[in-house]
């Protein structure tokens, strides 16, 4: 919301072009973020085991279960960021089929984090009571 508030007041960019920007690039960096880091870090050992045989390491998270926990947060705490942004604004039918497949995802987790779950609820209920 800084970034949006400063861009607007600040620089006198057009409103439409700040939450078109702001959006893609929050869509775009918690869609890394869940594929990258959440999803892994969330999958069942044999499913890490079966993703990671290229490397022999690969299958081993370098985050201790305090990150985990700390990252999950994170992300869900961006989630419901988006979600109250999604509130507020309209996003192309490109960004919001992103949104929907990775809410959807989040529910899929071999090892839930009832606050992803959450966040993503809330953003799933968002979007289509448009």
């Amino acid at each position: 919301s800084t970034l949006y508030c400063v861009l607007a007041s600040s620089f006198g960019v057009p409103v439409t072009l700040v939450v078109e920007e702001v959006s893609f690039g929050i869509v775009k960096c918690l869609k890394e973020v869940l594929r990258q880091v959440i999803t892994p870090m969330l999958s069942s050992d044999g499913e890490r085991g079966k993703k990671g045989s290229k490397n022999d390491d690969a299958g081993d998270l370098p985050f201790s279960a305090e990150e985990n926990a700390l990252l999950c947060t994170a992300v869900s705490d961006l989630m419901q960021a988006l979600h109250e942004f999604l509130s507020r604004h309209k996003l192309g039918e490109d960004q919001l089929h992103q949104l929907i497949h990775m809410s959807l995802s989040v529910f899929f987790f071999a090892e839930p984090n009832f606050r992803l779950c959450s966040a993503a609820e809330e953003m799933l209920v968002t979007i289509f009571s448009r």
